[in-house]
């Protein structure tokens, strides 16, 4: 009878604990998601313009992933609903980005790092913990009026995706490299639909405080006066 009751009472114990805690972790620390999208810019890597390219939000709460071209780099902003902040970058001149030639961008994060890729290669991962949302809980896009981009093919995943899905997605919309052969009229080359969201004004202020990730910090460049 002693044993019965001592087993109850640790049962109990237990499902109170579950219960006070919610059966997870902490509200808030457990989100992961990925965002990626297919660029094929009109610029070379070497074009010195800051330009917005997209813009993911919340309605509710500070985060947010802002995507914009800062010079010769391409970087990646990530606030937090605490507001902290985290910037990614790449330097387009050594990726060899051409004007015209397309590409995908991807950031995965799960809680504990966030990881950059480019074409299904990863180039940056960095650890970060803050209270950033699922993937889909950005749920306000705003793409850039003046990118001088198409950027297409807007992924949202509420997983932190693997290389291998990753690769599949590039595979799936980006268009061959020029230096293959064109595709016969009997066999025309797959085109990837537009996304129908209206382009939207995106002022970018380029952080001058907040820690990079991944690259130092290029000098200043002047941002274009938007209309």
């Amino acid at each position: 009878m002693v044993r019965a009751l001592r087993a109850i009472c640790l049962w109990i114990t237990v499902l109170l604990a579950a219960c006070d805690s919610g059966g997870s972790t902490p509200s808030g620390r457990s989100g992961s998601g990925t965002v990626a999208l297919r660029i094929r810019p009109n610029w070379d890597a070497a074009d010195p313009r800051n330009l917005g390219l997209l813009r993911l939000r919340a309605s509710s709460g500070h985060a947010s992933l802002v995507l914009f071209k800062n010079g010769i780099y391409l970087r990646v902003l990530l606030t937090d609903n605490e507001g902290a902040q985290i910037n990614l970058a790449v330097d387009l001149v050594v990726e060899n980005w051409i004007a015209g030639e397309s590409h995908s961008v991807a950031v995965t994060w799960n809680g504990a790092e966030i990881v950059l890729y480019i074409d299904a290669r990863e180039r940056l991962r960095a650890p970060y913990s803050g209270d950033l949302p699922p993937a889909l809980g950005f749920d306000i896009s705003e793409f850039a009026a003046d990118a001088d981009a198409t950027l297409t093919d807007l992924l949202e995943d509420d997983r932190a995706l693997d290389v291998s899905e990753l690769s599949r997605f590039y595979e799936a919309t980006v268009t061959p490299i020029p230096s293959l052969p064109a595709a016969s009229p009997a066999s025309p080359a797959h085109t990837v639909p537009s996304l129908t969201a209206t382009p939207t004004p995106l002022q970018v202020a380029v952080p001058s405080n907040i820690s990079i990730a991944g690259v130092a910090s290029p000098t200043p460049t002047p941002t274009p006066t938007q209309q």
